[in-house]
């Protein structure tokens, strides 16, 4: 029995020896081209052995062949011009603006056109003013000057609006807005390091608006153009080192915390058209000294708190046009000893339910009252 098993393994052997193995099949594809390859979309091919077995391939895109850059169109210092590029592929052809740029040197003329030097890198944006397409400002941009010259023209187009916030906080020391520029946005220079503000001669400016200037802690001067109407509340509340300042002729209101905190302003001069100075208007500017109405004053209301903790305020004359003042108009005004009513006569004071007639002919006595040495200074003064 042994033998015969060992007889049958010595058989098997041999056959394994003298019989080769089976050959292994290797695909041999023909590829056939289904969809072709552009520049931007895959291609597919499919491919067929002779043995039946299929294949299919996505072929990759192979992305444009451009030339060089070439110019079609200059471009000069105020307008945009463009160049192309064209694919040896496809004939694709691709385009990009370049963009105006004047020719600065050393922040002088441009030595092309001549145009005066304003800073680069201001961001703008176009805007429909009245039937009018107009430049607006935006921000400081990529805009690295501390001496910041906004131009009158943008791209062909009046620069008339900077924005709101368009440099808030923003690190310059001065900006210099053109003649163009007829409003500045609510909170467009607040919390910024400016220290001076100047206009191009014949501002077109109107309107400054709420908190355009506010808490520009360093900002010791501004000129406020006479074409301004409008100042907006707060446009220079704690503007701590402002030490003068001109409202213009057309102003009618000095709005709520116009000036609230201005600690080093000692003199400001309210023209004739202004009739309401509003709540807080100058509260806390402790180092105010002289309030002066311009002849012809048209003043009717002193709201309340206007002129709260003017420390260094000593003496007033009021308007005989006034008629109203609100509840501790000259509060803690501590140094204040002479109020003089041009007209004294026919006033009031009212505290809830109690009415007071007044005589204010006593300039010392007027002080007494309006400064919160006793309890008038908590009432509101009207005249009939």
């Amino acid at each position: 029995m042994l033998n015969r098993i060992l007889m049958g393994v010595v058989i098997a052997l041999l056959i394994v020896a003298i019989v080769p193995p089976l050959a292994t099949h290797v695909h041999q594809f023909e590829w056939e081209l289904v969809t072709p390859a552009t520049c931007l979309t895959d291609g597919f091919e499919t491919g067929r052995c002779k043995c039946g077995a299929k294949r299919e391939h996505v072929i990759t895109s192979t992305g444009h062949w451009f030339d060089n850059w070439i110019v079609t169109t200059a471009a000069t210092c105020q307008q945009d011009g463009e160049e192309s590029r064209t694919c040896t592929k496809c004939g694709y052809t691709q385009t990009r603006t370049i963009v105006a740029k004047h020719n600065f040197e050393n922040k002088s003329n441009c030595t092309v056109c001549g145009t005066e030097y304003f800073s680069q890198g201001i961001d703008f944006k176009t805007a429909v003013y009245g039937q009018y397409t107009i430049a607006v400002v935006t921000s400081i941009g990529q805009c690295t000057d501390i001496d910041v010259v906004i131009p009158a023209v943008w791209k062909n187009l009046p620069v008339v609006i900077i924005d709101e916030h368009a440099f808030d906080d923003a690190n310059i020391t001065s900006v210099t807005i053109p003649q163009t520029v007829q409003i500045i946005g609510d909170h467009a220079f607040q919390y910024s390091s400016i220290t001076t503000v100047k206009f191009a001669p014949n501002s077109q400016l109107t309107k400054i608006g709420s908190y355009a200037f506010s808490a520009c802690r360093q900002l010791v001067s501004i000129d406020i153009p006479q074409s301004v109407k409008t100042i907006g509340s707060a446009a220079f509340d704690y503007c701590i080192s402002l030490q003068q300042i001109t409202i213009p002729s057309g102003v009618s209101v000095i709005n709520t915390h116009t000036f609230t905190y201005c600690e080093g302003l000692q003199t400001i001069t309210i023209p004739a058209k202004v009739w309401m100075i509003a709540d807080n208007a100058f509260s806390s500017c402790t180092g105010l000294k002289s309030v002066i109405f311009e002849s012809g004053s048209q003043l009717k209301s002193i709201e309340q708190t206007a002129f709260h903790a003017c420390w260094s305020l000593q003496q007033i004359t009021l308007p005989k046009t006034l008629t109203h003042i609100g509840p501790m108009a000259f509060s803690v005004c501590e140094a204040l000893t002479s109020v003089t009513f041009e007209d004294p006569t026919g006033w009031s004071a009212t505290y809830y339910s109690e009415t007071i007639s007044l005589d204010l002919s006593n300039p010392t006595q007027n002080a007494a009252y309006l400064a919160g040495i006793d309890s008038y200074a908590n009432y509101t003064w009207n005249k009939k």
